[in-house]
């Protein structure tokens, strides 16, 4: 069930259709060793001594078993129950199969681990993580929680907006684009210095039409604004914090969780009350009537609806 639901995710974020196969042996294959001495941890990277040696024998143990042919992912699940101190989520790296290079492989724990306090991270059970872990070890992509103090004062990154970040919600529209998931002809590119208007459909809502606007501003930054609705991953959005969310994207920022930092409204006060709001920064987004300055751009939004957001982007120089 976890799987299928990764799938009917990936199959709804793709606009212009996806291919997602699912291959599941029909029982448990039994391992020869105690897992607990590979020391499958989840901070760890996929080349600890560890995570390598599970690594070579798991797949000696069920090469013979599975077909990879034409396999991209590969996930080493424990049975249910499984101790949560003894099978963590952990990076594994590549597999090597006989039948080709299966390029990205971790572990999950077992669904509902006994003492789930064996482990710090035995939340990430739930198949949500599934999906954001897996673009951790898979694409590379980073947390973007800034230095994870959640202090509007210091470096909030994209607070909890979006997948990779605490709080949870669809992977952004940039991450989309990037991977593919949404194509170039949803993307407006804003070069004209003068004011210009424009329709943004909801980013998590299945749709060919056009899904951000994307300000370039130099060889490694840019302005992104994208509309926030009830559908896909963002379906637990709540009414009030429901709009656009400006965004500027820094390559040259590396460190953990940065590189990504949310655009905060400039027309009212930021309150960013988890209670009242839902989570961290949720009232980050514009709605109806406010506005944003990034990078010497403003940003405002003239219209809302189902429809998404029609916004406005001026240059102040």
């Amino acid at each position: 069930k976890f799987l299928e639901y990764m799938k009917d995710w990936i199959d709804y974020s793709t606009d212009f259709g996806s291919n997602v196969q699912l291959r599941i042996p029909n029982e448990y294959i039994k391992f020869p060793n105690k897992i607990e001495p590979y020391k499958l941890y989840h901070p760890v990277n996929w080349d600890t001594p560890g995570h390598v040696k599970f690594n070579k024998d798991v797949i000696s143990t069920v090469d013979p078993i599975i077909d990879f042919t034409g396999a991209n992912i590969g996930i080493v699940v424990a049975p249910p129950g499984t101790d949560a101190s003894i099978m963590q989520q952990a990076a594994l790296g590549s597999f090597q199969t006989n039948e080709g290079l299966v390029a990205v492989a971790f572990s999950e724990f077992g669904d509902v681990p006994s003492n789930p306090r064996g482990s710090s991270y035995s939340g990430l059970t739930q198949p949500f993580w599934w999906i954001h872990e897996s673009y951790h070890v898979g694409y590379g992509l980073d947390d973007h929680y800034g230095d994870s103090k959640s202090d509007i004062l210091t470096e909030y990154g994209m607070g909890w907006w979006t997948m990779m970040t605490p709080w949870g919600g669809d992977l952004s529209v940039w991450e989309k684009w990037l991977m593919g998931f949404i194509q170039d002809s949803q993307i407006q590119c804003v070069t004209n210095p003068k004011t210009s208007i424009h329709w943004i459909a909801p980013a998590s809502v299945k749709t060919q039409e056009s899904k951000a606007v994307v300000i370039p501003i130099s060889s490694t930054k840019a302005i992104v604004a994208e509309s926030i609705r009830p559908a896909g991953l963002h379906y637990k959005t709540p009414q009030n914090v429901q709009g656009v969310l400006v965004y500027e994207i820094d390559l040259s920022r590396n460190e953990h969780g940065m590189g990504m930092k949310l655009s905060l409204p400039t027309n009212r006060e930021m309150n960013s009350d988890p209670f009242r709001y839902g989570f961290y920064l949720g009232d980050a987004s514009l709605r109806n009537g406010d506005k944003t300055v990034s990078n010497g751009y403003e940003i405002s939004v003239v219209e809302s609806g189902t429809f998404g957001d029609v916004i406005k982007v001026q240059k102040l120089n």
